[in-house]
């Protein structure tokens, strides 16, 4: 049993080897001038670490080294993608004689909105062979490195109601959208940083939830503020409602926003709009004697 399982592990170990190969599909006109191009691609480090604390640069760096292996010279050009990073070079072309090394050097840079940990790829691929032009798809190799950053935390939250006028002893509900701007999923505390004033001033003021929990990045959520006036006889002011969201990941980065309310009117629980209208008038006109005076 033993002696026939070897024939089949050849096999395998052949195929592996001839898979993680470069890919060479001679083509005629090459093949008439001389021996195959064979190169190797390698990137290091195969790890780049973005730097994005306070005193970061924001950029990480590779090199991309190309290998000639055979006998003659040829071009080989690189691309570079690294999703939801800016990479510079995307595109280079260099010329690697026999037994000849050329290094590219890679830059990678964070944009406004990126992954904290992604895939790169690089592919080359022979282009020309001394003074023979290739077309694509024949000599080419494959291979790629891994950009990581550190979780960072950015969230931004907002009302689509900022300003609202309200009588005495009347309720109200606001809603807050809460934003993730960072690269990683966040949870975020929201608070109310006046609201000991406003209930010193007779506000009756809860938020539906203190914590938003393992936000996607670029994604939103909504809560909601939930606002009784003072229940004052009578109430003609402005006040401010300060709101805070607080990331977990970036504790210093948060986004503050404020809703005014007008309160302006008489507090009549109980009575009939007749009633109202005649306590209205009275003040009214008490105001206006005064000035008078």
């Amino acid at each position: 049993m033993g002696n026939m399982n070897k024939p089949m592990t050849a096999i395998i170990l052949s195929f592996l080897m001839l898979a993680s190969a470069p890919v060479l599909i001679v083509p005629p006109e090459a093949e008439a001038q001389g021996p195959t191009p064979v190169f190797i691609l390698e990137v290091h480090p195969n790890v780049v670490f973005v730097d994005l604390s306070p005193g970061g640069s924001g950029v990480g760096q590779t090199n991309v080294t190309v290998t000639n292996e055979a006998r003659g010279s040829f071009r080989v050009e690189v691309h570079i993608e690294v999703p939801g990073y800016q990479v510079t070079p995307e595109i280079s072309t260099v010329i690697v004689d026999s037994g000849e090394s050329t290094t590219i050097n890679v830059a990678v840079a964070a944009m406004y909105h990126f992954p904290d940990q992604v895939d790169a790829t690089v592919h080359g691929e022979v282009i020309r062979v001394d003074e023979v032009v290739i077309g694509p798809g024949f000599y080419y190799m494959n291979t790629g490195f891994l950009v990581t950053s550190q979780p960072f935390g950015e969230v931004d939250i907002w009302s689509n109601e900022g300003y609202k006028k309200m009588r005495p002893g009347k309720e109200y509900t606001f809603e807050l959208n809460v934003k993730n701007h960072g690269n990683a999923p966040d949870t975020f505390s929201i608070d109310i940083t006046n609201i000991d004033e406003l209930r010193d001033e007779g506000f009756s003021i809860n938020l539906s939830s203190t914590e938003i929990k393992n936000l996607d990045p670029q994604s939103s959520d909504t809560i909601t503020l939930h606002v009784e006036t003072p229940r004052d006889l009578w109430k003609d002011d402005h006040y401010s409602i300060d709101i805070r969201a607080t990331s977990n990941i970036t504790p210093e980065e948060s986004s503050e926003y404020s809703i005014i309310v007008w309160v302006k009117g008489a507090y009549t629980p109980g009575l009939g709009i007749a009633f109202t209208i005649m306590f209205i008038a009275v003040v009214g006109a008490i105001l206006v004697n005064r000035r008078r005076k």
